[in-house]
């Protein structure tokens, strides 16, 4: 079944960021994940939650993402 995982995050060392975009993504790859969503223009429509940066990944299953 597949597996979502969804953070909000906020980047607060901008360089270390790109850093850490670079090495990343390469490794969800290769537990079989993609990213669905990473950043761009939020709305939030109702609520508190004070989002920042949504990042929103997809993977085969749960143990594909546990393995990651």
């Amino acid at each position: 079944m597949t597996y979502y995982a969804v953070f909000d995050t906020d980047v607060f060392d901008p360089e270390g960021y790109k850093e850490y975009q670079a090495r990343v993504g390469p490794g969800i790859a290769a537990h079989g994940g993609k990213y669905l969503s990473a950043g761009g223009d939020l709305q939030q429509i109702e609520g508190d939650w004070g989002l920042h940066r949504i990042v929103m990944l997809e993977f085969p299953d749960k143990a594909a993402f546990e393995s990651w």
